[in-house]
């Protein structure tokens, strides 16, 4: 569309004659018109530009949001498993208190004597 009335624009250059004043005219227009072709290019490469970054951005958001369900889950599990009387997950095996001895003060299968 703006090609086109560039080419009417050339012709009505043509038809002009030697007028500088006109000449000068229809070159500023011939110009505005060029400059106005690039800008329009320049604004859909920065449409597209922000179309993909927002698709980017969304697949990061729902990406984070998963991540974070995931954590308070392991989290909730985590703090409902200790209120069941299990042992803290960093606790020593097999239910023992710290120091690794079970109450008595001696190891399994040892005799006293």
């Amino acid at each position: 569309m703006i090609v086109a009335n560039a080419a009417g624009l050339n012709a009505a250059i043509s038809q002009v004659g030697n007028d500088p004043a006109k000449d000068q005219f229809f070159q500023q227009i011939n110009e505005a018109i060029i400059v106005q072709e690039q800008l329009s290019v320049l604004l859909e490469q920065g449409t597209q530009f922000y179309m993909k970054l927002n698709d980017i951005l969304i697949k990061l958001q729902q990406s984070i949001n998963d991540y974070k369900f995931s954590r308070d889950l392991q989290k909730n599990e985590l703090i409902t498993g200790n209120a069941g009387g299990q042992p803290p997950a960093g606790g020593p095996p097999g239910g023992m208190p710290p120091g690794g001895m079970p109450p008595g003060g001696m190891q399994p299968g040892m005799v006293q004597p």
